[in-house]
């Protein structure tokens, strides 16, 4: 089980496909964060030792060169396909196969799409 805050462009179908898979999962909106700054939404999600969900693409420049480099894990999906179901599927296993790293590294960005992800560490990253 994972500690996911899922961010205001994820729909609420896959919070609750994950829910279901049993992952804790909170959403910015239950953190009353809508419309946050993107530094505030990582922000909320380290403190709360929470893997950041987004379909955001800005946030591998924030963890690389904003104010918060170095600091924050992420999730950035880039599927073609919405398939809730088949998303949350995927994301589960692709969690489950990189619990290592996301516990080893304090700035990982995984992207994930169809049937495939990769993962970009940062040097200086603990």
């Amino acid at each position: 089980m994972s500690r996911i805050l899922s961010d205001e462009n994820i729909p609420l179908a896959l919070t609750q496909a994950l829910r279901t898979a049993s992952h804790d999962v909170l959403s910015i909106h239950d953190l009353g964060l809508q419309g946050a700054s993107d530094e505030d939404v990582l922000k909320a999600a380290n403190k709360d030792a929470r893997i950041l969900l987004t379909a955001d693409k800005d946030f591998g420049a924030i963890l690389e060169l904003g104010p918060l480099a170095g600091r924050g894990r992420v999730i950035l999906l880039r599927y073609q396909i919405l398939d809730w179901n088949k998303i949350a599927t995927e994301l589960t296993t692709t969690l489950e196969a990189t619990a290592a790293d996301f516990e080893s590294t304090s700035a990982l960005l995984i992207v994930l799409s169809e049937g495939q992800y990769r993962i970009r560490r940062w040097m200086g990253s603990v």
